[in-house]
């Protein structure tokens, strides 16, 4: 079953409450996100043909680099930043309020969604993995922004349960759940994956054969290992070892060997 989605984006009502909080520099940085929405919205950067159009596309508003990769040059790697499959969503980059994809239901995953032009290649993987006598299990895939919002408010209401203040509750769920309309999971390009053995989402993951497997092998099938550890100033999200984003088979093996990030490997097309 395919599905078309289109993600009208505004900040939620759960995120509005905070410009109600004293604090000064909370309040700020809420007011930032929110210009930033705004003008993101009306930017003619980025379009719906820049995100869901097929490889032949040439926007107007691509940025593309070739540069030698080795010390000899034998090698060519070219970077175009508007390439579907090198969407990038983080804080600096809200999703568009006019972005779509086409979402197809993933098998055995109790109807969790994943945006279609990766569903061969995600299947490769795990089917990779069980042949090997792994057991992976997709826990999370496309989100909306509504059920994202849910995610971001629920982790806050347990950190104030526990006595945390709303303004350090607040800041750990952005690197943690990531904000709503900041998330990779909206693009339908992410999936967290886990051990069936061990399906929480904690530091022992890391240590489970799955996540092994898949920090070794996920470039081969054009995935990476998203929020790799260390890298936490540039992503602004900690480390999680379940985390895999699809960026392309020639993306990912030059991501993962050189142990980047989507957003360092972008600006080398800057």
């Amino acid at each position: 079953m395919i599905a078309c989605i289109t993600a009208a984006i505004a900040i939620p009502t759960g995120l509005c409450v905070l410009l109600a909080i004293s604090n000064r520099e909370l309040n700020q940085m809420v007011g930032d996100l929110k210009s930033q929405v705004a003008e993101l919205q009306q930017s003619e950067q980025v379009t719906t043909a820049s995100i869901a159009a097929s490889d032949s596309s040439s926007p107007v508003s691509e940025q593309t680099s070739e540069y030698a990769d080795g010390e000899n040059g034998e090698e060519k790697l070219s970077i175009s930043t508007d390439d579907w499959n090198l969407f990038l969503v983080n804080e600096q980059n809200f999703l568009p309020s006019d972005f779509t994809v086409e979402l197809e239901k993933f098998p055995n995953t109790g109807g969790k969604q994943v945006d279609t032009r990766i569903v061969e290649p995600l299947t490769e993987m795990l089917d990779a993995m069980e042949e090997e006598g792994l057991r992976p299990v997709v826990c999370s895939a496309y989100r909306t922004i509504e059920y994202q919002t849910e995610l971001f408010e629920n982790y806050i209401d347990k950190r104030l349960a526990e006595g945390w203040t709303y303004e350090d509750a607040f800041y750990k769920a952005r690197t943690r759940i990531a904000i709503p309309g900041a998330s990779e999971h909206h693009t339908g390009l992410a999936v967290d994956i886990v051990s069936k053995t061990h399906q929480q989402l904690d530091d022992a993951q890391a240590d489970t054969e799955e996540a092994i497997w898949l920090a070794e092998h996920c470039a081969e099938y054009g995935f990476i290992l998203r929020y790799p550890e260390g890298k936490e100033d540039i992503t602004g999200i900690e480390y999680e070892s379940w985390h895999f984003r699809y960026v392309g088979e020639e993306a990912a093996s030059y991501i993962m060997e050189n142990e980047i990030t989507l957003e360092e490997y972008l600006a080398l097309a800057e």
